[in-house]
């Protein structure tokens, strides 16, 4: 047998071991193409349906709340003046752990709002639409009987000539005037310059959750001297008692009242409950806030759930009775 020189037999042996491994080199780059591949094709699939979304009514303000999606990454509100169109994004959020938001919103005016869910960029669909208001008060539609200049009252100071027969709609009322807002800016006018007072926004049938209740008077910080606390809603004729503290109240009753009618409306805003009478007029119960009005019982011809006393707050008896023997003077009242 002849002798293989040196270079030949290297180039043998190079030629086997490329034999040996080159299809197992080959077989493992294949599969690693197909594993790039697999992940390179996975996409994130789109979150679910965002469920659950109710607004709660507040003072000037709506508060939105939803369920949390677990598969979401954040979330887009939107807001409408109308229920079928016209939505814009108001807020997005980049965290799937916010459930609530607060909206400032105009008085007496409905607005309607609708969220997706997002995961990396994807949406969800759209929720359904719900609608929401701010916690609104009576109007009463007022007449001026003369030509009167009005400044506002507020940090504007504009002054505004109201022609003799101009009609507005009055939402406050205080030491004989009625209060009005006018092109953003909110005026007085005594009671003896207008006429053909009527009740032009009232609301029998709603009635505002124990939430909302609770939600209004805690934000707008009311405290009292004592435990309790009241307030009338003069839009829906009901009224709520609180117990507890300043931005910690909780509801604990609430019934149908009446307030006073268009001519003489039951004084607005806040003040406190003073000295008591059991009895007057044949009328029963009797819990006064200064001089201004009481609360009190009926007759049994007297009717409750409209506005229709001269200043005062009517109840049932059962229920003026109970403000009588447990709400002390010094108790904070807020009439809205």
């Amino acid at each position: 047998m002849k002798t293989i020189s040196r270079r030949v037999l290297a180039v043998l042996l190079m030629g086997v071991m490329l034999t040996i491994s080159g299809p197992a080199e080959m077989a493992f780059a294949a599969e690693s193409t197909q594993s790039s591949s697999s992940e390179t094709t996975q996409t994130t699939a789109a979150p679910k349906k965002v469920t659950g979304l109710k607004t709660v009514a507040g003072k000037n303000s709506i508060t939105i709340k939803w369920n949390k999606s677990d598969d979401a990454d954040g979330y887009i509100l939107q807001r409408s003046d109308k229920k079928d169109s016209g939505f814009k994004t108001i807020r997005t959020y980049k965290t799937n752990s916010t459930v609530k938001t607060k909206n400032k919103v105009k008085l007496n005016k409905t607005y309607y709002y609708r969220i997706y869910a997002t995961n990396n960029g994807k949406k969800s669909a759209v929720s359904a639409v719900v609608s929401g208001k701010a916690v609104t008060t009576m109007g009463i539609k007022i007449t001026f009987k003369q030509t009167r200049t009005l400044t506002s009252h507020d940090s504007d100071k504009v002054t505004r000539k109201f022609k003799k027969g101009k009609k507005l709609v009055a939402t406050k009322y205080s030491r004989g005037r009625y209060g009005f807002y006018y092109k953003d800016n909110f005026y007085y006018v005594n009671r003896i310059s207008v006429k053909n007072q009527k009740i032009s926004r009232i609301n029998k049938k709603l009635k505002y959750t124990t939430e909302e209740a609770e939600n209004f008077v805690n934000d707008l910080g009311l405290s009292s001297k004592t435990k309790y606390l009241i307030w009338v809603n003069t839009y829906t004729q009901r009224e709520y008692i609180f117990q507890g503290k300043k931005n910690h109240w909780k509801c604990i009753r609430q019934c149908k009242v009446g307030t006073g009618k268009a001519t003489t409306p039951t004084a607005t805003g806040a003040k406190y409950l003073g000295e008591k009478q059991v009895s007057k007029n044949n009328i029963k119960y009797w819990t006064f806030s200064g001089i201004t009005y009481a609360f009190h019982g009926k007759k049994k011809n007297m009717k409750i759930g409209y506005p229709y006393s001269g200043g005062c707050v009517r109840h049932t008896n059962d229920n003026a009775k109970w403000i009588y023997y447990n709400c002390a003077a010094g108790t904070r009242v807020y009439v809205f």
